[in-house]
């Protein structure tokens, strides 16, 4: 991918921008870098976050059997089947 881009600065002046922008990059170790310093960490690369997902997918998981031995015609309640839902 190619950018190109086009911009118009007045002759001789420095543009005073302390109140008009601000300037955003956005990395792969930092979410976000702004230009008055402050960087914003991704939290998509958390501890936490990763733990949550795992624990989702197992309970997705054991839902999912419950279905399966409901369509089998096994001994799964729809009880059950409720409370897993809640998880």
């Amino acid at each position: 991918y190619y950018v190109s881009v086009l911009v118009e600065l007045p002759d001789n002046k420095t543009a005073d921008n302390s109140n008009e922008g601000i300037g955003i990059d956005l990395g792969l170790k930092d979410f976000a870098t702004v230009s008055n310093g402050k960087t914003y960490k991704n939290i998509n690369k958390s501890a936490k976050l990763k733990k949550l997902e795992k624990q989702l997918i197992r309970e997705q998981r054991s839902l999912s059997r419950k279905y399966e031995n409901l369509q089998k015609g096994e001994s799964t309640q729809r009880a059950n089947i409720q409370k897993q839902k809640f998880k």
